[in-house]
């Protein structure tokens, strides 16, 4: 019996345990899933707006313009949803732009 053996099944284990394989980042959102970011994150602030300042999200509301038609949005929204990952990386950027515009959209839940 080869005396390498117990060892080179240690190293399988070892390659197989999460974190010991080195694992490729996704690859940056695209254009158009940014742009879905920024209208997401443009609805919900509008929506904010609305309770916190009525005549501001009025006038912002006739202004808006967002950057995806329906059937593009429900396209994107497919893919993300077929695509977990990518998916998440999606969520993750509406919560960092919506972290950033925190002081602007609750000013009196500042410390």
């Amino acid at each position: 019996m080869n005396k390498s053996w117990p060892f080179a099944v240690l190293l399988l284990a070892l390659a197989a345990t999460p974190g010991c394989v080195e694992r490729s980042e996704p690859p940056p959102l695209t254009a158009e899933e940014l742009l879905l970011v920024e209208d997401l994150v443009e609805l919900y602030t509008l929506r904010v707006l609305r309770f916190a300042q009525p005549d501001s999200a009025s006038r912002r509301r006739e202004s808006l313009r967002l950057n995806l038609g329906d059937t593009e949005l429900e396209a994107q929204i497919e893919r993300l949803a077929a695509d977990p990952v990518r998916g998440h990386m999606m969520l993750e950027a509406v919560h960092d732009s919506l972290e950033a515009l925190r002081p602007r959209l609750f000013p009196s839940s500042q410390g």
